[in-house]
Formats: C-alpha cells, structure tokens, sequence
C-alpha cells in the first residue's frame, strides 16, 4: 500500500523524477493557499501590498479551491466511475503549514459525500493538537463553530505524534466503513 499513497501525493510528483505521471485514477486539486496560491487573500489591511485589487477575500477564495474539488469530482461521475474518495491533511504541514480558507472544507466534504465518496483526514503529522486550538487539524477551519458532525471524517490517519517517539500509526472509521471489513479470513 505504500506505493498507494505515494501514488496520490503531488509532493512526491513535484520532486525529483522517480514519479513522472499521475494515475489515471487519481485527481489532483490546487493547494488552498490563501497565502501565495492563485486565489489568495487580501492583505493589504495589513502589508499595505500594491496587487491587493487582485486578491480575494477568504470566502471567495474557499469558494474558489473548493470548485476544483466540485469539478473533479462531477469529472468523474461524467465518466460513469464512482468516486472513491477525497484525502487531505487538514494543515498541510510538507507545504509549508498551509491552513485552508474557513468554508473550504466544509465545500468539498459536501461534493465529495455528494459524488459517493468518503472523506479522509490526514492527520499524521498535524493532528493530536499540533495546531494549537483544536485536536484535529481538520477541525482548523471551524474550531469556532458547534461540533458539526457533516464535517467528520470518514476515515483519520494518526502517526507521529500518536506514538510519542514510538514507530506507531493508526486508521480510525466509522463503524460502516468498518462493517464493510468484517470478512471472515479464518475458517476451522
């Protein structure tokens, strides 16, 4: 399963030459980077930048990067496959700690679930409260907010943090995602 997920992390595609190609099965979405993306926010309140005009506000910009998310997926659907699902790590800790625009995830989960797929959490190297406010770094964008069950995730990875120096990692569902393992893999 390693090359699985190496498969689907444009890190590894944006690095080196070991990965040259995408699978077929794979779509990969822009960072929201409401910092230095295509659709960042406007700081010019603070910095005082000259391209502010061209900035956009939070909730344009998660409205912006969650269209990606909606188009692949309707992308898929139009082909007559099922979507399998949606993986992101809530604060994307390899890009530089990049944290997405408020209403971003709360989009995408919403097209993803619509277009049959699961979400999953990345939460190996951001969760266990590394981000300070929150346990999960997909709880970031809506700490704020009553606890919102639409917002939890199908499946959380753990790893890192989760063992406390200790080589340990986990997968934590819900119960149907569970149920549909329960195969009897030993026989008397």
């Amino acid at each position: 399963h390693t090359m699985t997920t190496l498969n689907i992390s444009p890190y590894k595609y944006n690095q080196g030459d070991e990965f040259t190609k995408y699978p077929d099965n794979v779509k990969i979405v822009p960072c929201p980077d409401t910092y230095r993306g295509k659709h960042s926010i406007d700081q010019s309140k603070a910095s005082n930048n000259h391209h502010a005009s061209e900035r956009s506000s939070e909730e344009d910009a998660a409205r912006a990067y969650a269209a990606y998310v909606e188009k692949a997926c309707d992308e898929i659907k139009s082909q007559g496959k099922i979507l399998g699902a949606f993986i992101m790590e809530g604060g994307m800790s390899v890009g530089g700690v990049i944290l997405p625009p408020k209403s971003y995830l709360r989009r995408c989960i919403k097209a993803v679930r619509d277009a049959g797929g699961v979400y999953i959490a990345d939460e190996v190297q951001t969760g266990f409260g590394r981000l300070g406010k929150c346990m999960w770094a997909y709880q970031y964008s809506f700490a704020d907010e009553n606890n919102d069950t639409e917002l939890t995730p199908d499946i959380v990875t753990v790893g890192k943090p989760f063992g406390n120096g200790l080589p340990l990692a986990a997968v934590v569902t819900t119960s149907k995602i569970a149920s549909a393992f329960k195969v009897s893999v030993f026989s008397c």
